[in-house]
């Protein structure tokens, strides 16, 4: 994260990590898997794709929901164009 990456938008990211990590999973995250996910978001994904919810069609509509929702996370600078994902 840059330093000019505001609090409310790493409070954002995080609520779209533990909301992504608890539809895959059924769980709450911890503590350390939070960090986990700051340092490597390549292990989120991870997660979330041997759970099997992206085959899964309810659980890949509500990521996808989740997803289109929060696309501002990925660009906190106006003007700047959005990516497809976060």
């Amino acid at each position: 994260m840059s330093a000019r990456t505001t609090p409310a938008t790493l409070l954002r990211i995080w609520q779209v990590m533990r909301e992504m990590h608890r539809i895959a999973t059924g769980q709450e995250i911890t503590q350390q898997q939070a960090r986990e996910y700051f340092r490597n978001p390549k292990w989120l994904a991870e997660v979330v794709e041997s759970s099997g919810a992206v085959n899964d069609p309810e659980k890949s509509a509500t990521l996808r929901e989740l997803l289109e929702r929060n696309k501002a996370v990925s660009s906190d600078k106006p003007g700047r164009e959005e990516s497809d994902g976060i």
